[in-house]
């Protein structure tokens, strides 16, 4: 609530208890228009809600409050004119700053929903005297922050005091306590706390927990998969009988635990064999190995497992050690520079990662070079500190010595895998920027991530990690899950009836998303999404048209590219320009080259507010595709109109060269060139014909 700044003129009291409660702060600023606001912290870092409370004057002040709370409900409050806070009043509470990081202290952040979490906040300054003071829990706290901020490695220049850092202490019922670290609004650390040994008596939330190994092993890692994927075998959408044949080419591991060379061989579609994809970051393409027309017959013969990269090395390691004897790599299993194989291997993509019985995913690596196995370390919002992932012991307190206290950073980006594009920086999740490995998450039935925080577990039922933190279903709502799970519906075991705008829906949703990922070869950007066209071409029963389906082609054609947003706060690069191959027709969204700008269309605003010109009739459309590649990059197309077309003239606007003013007989509307001008367009250009595609149609 907002309440003018008359109003309290020198203290506000609510239900004022008998007994003399320890008070907390919440902060409040004066803002532009002289009202007086509750202020909150950022909604990213921890859950907050509205206050809704009734006040009434009093003058009663108070000068000794070392706590602030901005989440919470609660029916007692107080206003502090010295101190121009409002007061939250706590009882129970032994420590006035950290209150004994007690659940049944900490206030609830909503008055008709008792959350698992609560939350407060404090400063470290208020830490460090309340811990001098004699508070053992603000003292494990602050020690706990002191040596975290101390292993933590500095990306920039970025100075922590104590007065510009702030905490945030989460409790759960059942979680682990949270902690939450700022300096000047900015994102530092988090954290959890939790104890080897006995529980704590005073400190029940701290109670045994596992700590993932800094650096995993061989064996640790291959323990952990082979737990998620019985478990896997056991989910009802998870159990599909997968076809089990062999690609064309594959890796032959052998039969021997222990191996030194891998052979590459020629399968002629052998069927009864399982067999493990590799998804990775290729990185600068001479550091990765190929198989071209010159090397087939030396892989044939045999591959030194000590001569391949790191990635490859350790890809075939886990392989083996769960117990699969192939292993498929695109670089080594598709002949690099022979276009018919190419087109003719890349057009069964789909096929390929859809039937694997796993995919080891190379989440965390740049290139080929990266690996599996790595120091874990993990990297704030901000991208100013990097944390290493390890257990820090931290001061118990007294009369608590029995148990070991730890501190150990909680993972941001491999807690972020529900999204297709975690809102994290592309930096920390490198492979889930990459358009190629778009298509192969998709299909995949099963994918082990590894990452450098941890590794995570996704199947069609749920995804999992390694703390423990991220263990539950595969929900709809969550980008992966809807998208997963429309495509199961579709034309999986799980198959439903969809009306054509779901459809539509679907398949634009998947090219807004597809549209923000990164190539290095921008011409492949039909044919890494290739794999799920052809999976989806039964179910939408149409031609597929460079990108869009001949039965959705008129709202299909509505496309328009948006600037995105940069994460280093500089302004996108929307210079765009037209495919370089020239095969791929000018309506196609596929035609566009472009680093900073994603698609977006219309389909519900097309559905809700317009309607198709009667005028217009489609008489024809068509693309000329390899027989070897069907969903791959055209060799041209055309679409035949039959349709009124209006004169019009277009006037460029000064502060856009792309953006003009559309001058016609009736109406007046912008326009936004596809891709920057290939030359220079007058400021007024005349002879230009326009085609309705959609009116706007009234109530």
């Amino acid at each position: 609530m907002i309440y003018s700044t008359s109003k309290l003129p020198g203290g506000i009291e609510v239900n004022a208890a008998p007994d003399a409660p320890l008070l907390r702060r919440v902060p409040s600023h004066v803002t532009l228009d002289g009202q007086t606001r509750l202020s909150h912290p950022p909604t990213s870092a921890w859950p907050y809600a509205e206050l809704s409370i009734y006040l009434h004057e009093n003058s009663e002040k108070r000068n000794d409050f070392e706590h602030i709370c901005t989440s919470f409900y609660e029916n007692k409050i107080k206003y502090c004119s010295a101190q121009e806070e409002y007061l939250f009043e706590c009882k129970n509470a032994n420590c006035r700053t950290c209150l004994d990081m007690s659940f049944v202290c900490y206030p609830r952040p909503d008055a008709n929903y008792d959350s698992p979490h609560r939350t407060i906040n404090t400063h470290l300054n208020y830490l460090q005297k309340s811990s001098q003071s004699g508070c053992q829990t603000c003292a494990m706290v602050f020690d706990a922050i002191s040596k975290t901020l101390k292993a933590s490695r500095p990306l920039v220049d970025f100075p922590v005091d104590q007065s510009t850092g702030s905490v945030a202490i989460t409790l759960g019922q059942e979680d682990r306590p949270t902690i939450y670290v700022f300096c000047d609004s900015d994102l530092l650390i988090v954290f959890e706390l939790y104890a080897l040994g006995e529980n704590l008596l005073s400190l029940p939330n701290l109670g045994p927990d596992f700590a993932p190994p800094f650096k995993p092993t061989l064996e640790y890692s291959t323990s952990f998969i082979q737990k998620q994927l019985s478990s896997c075998r056991a989910h009802d959408s998870c159990t599909t009988t997968l076809t089990k044949f062999l690609p064309k080419r594959v890796l032959d591991l052998g039969t021997e635990s222990f191996f030194r060379t891998i052979k590459l061989v020629e399968t002629s579609g052998q069927t009864g064999a399982e067999y493990v994809t590799l998804s990775h970051c290729w990185g600068p393409p001479d550091t990765v190995p190929k198989t071209t027309k010159a090397t087939f017959a030396s892989h044939a013969k045999g591959i030194a497992l000590q001569d391949l990269p790191p990635t490859f090395q350790q890809s075939a390691l886990v392989t083996r050690q769960l117990g699969f004897r192939y292993l498929w790599i695109d670089s080594l299993c598709i002949i690099q520079g022979d276009k018919v194989d190419w087109e003719i291997e890349s057009s069964k993509m789909a096929d390929v990662y859809s039937n694997c019985a796993l995919m080891i995913a190379a989440t965390g690596s740049w290139n080929c070079m990266g690996g599996l196995f790595f120091d874990r370390w993990t990297t704030n919002e901000g991208a100013t500190l990097t944390t290493p992932m390890k257990q820090i012991r931290v001061q118990a307190p007294e009369g608590q010595e029995s148990s070991v206290i730890f501190a150990r950073p909680v993972p941001v980006a491999a807690h972020s895998f529900l999204d297709l594009l975690p809102e994290v920086s592309y930096h920390q999740v490198p492979l889930s920027s990459r358009a190629w490995a778009f298509q192969e998450r998709v299909l995949a039935p099963r994918i082990v991530h590894f990452h450098d925080e941890e590794l995570v577990w996704e199947c069609k039922s749920t995804i999992r990690c390694e703390c423990g933190n991220l263990e539950e279903p595969l929900a709809s709502e969550s980008d992966l899950g809807s998208l997963k799970g429309f495509l199961n519906g579709m034309i999986g075991s799980g198959k439903q009836e969809f009306s054509k705008l779901e459809m539509d829906r679907f398949w634009t949703y998947t090219l807004e998303h597809f549209s923000k990922l990164r190539l290095t070869n921008e011409n492949d950007r039909l044919p890494a999404l290739a794999g799920i066209a052809s999976r989806l071409s039964p179910a939408f029963q149409s031609d597929y048209l460079a990108g869009h389906w001949r039965s959705n082609l008129l709202p299909s054609l509505c496309w328009y590219q948006i600037p995105c947003l940069q994460e280093d706060g500089r302004k996108p690069n929307t210079h765009t320009s037209r495919s370089l191959n020239g095969t791929i027709p000018s309506w196609s969204w596929a035609s566009i080259q472009s680093v900073d700008t994603s698609l977006n269309f219309c389909v519900d605003e097309i559905h809700v507010w317009w309607t198709p010109n009667n005028r217009l009739r489609i008489l024809d459309a068509g693309c000329a595709v390899s027989k070897n590649s069907i969903f791959g990059n055209p060799e041209g197309g055309f679409i035949r109109l039959e349709v009124p077309i209006m004169p019009a003239q277009l006037l460029r606007l000064p502060s856009n060269g792309r953006r003009f003013v559309v001058q016609g007989s009736r109406n007046n509307f912008m326009l936004a060139l596809d891709c920057t001008a290939e030359y220079m367009i007058e400021a007024e250009v005349t002879n230009v014909h326009c085609i309705c595609l959609f009116r706007f149609h009234s109530e």
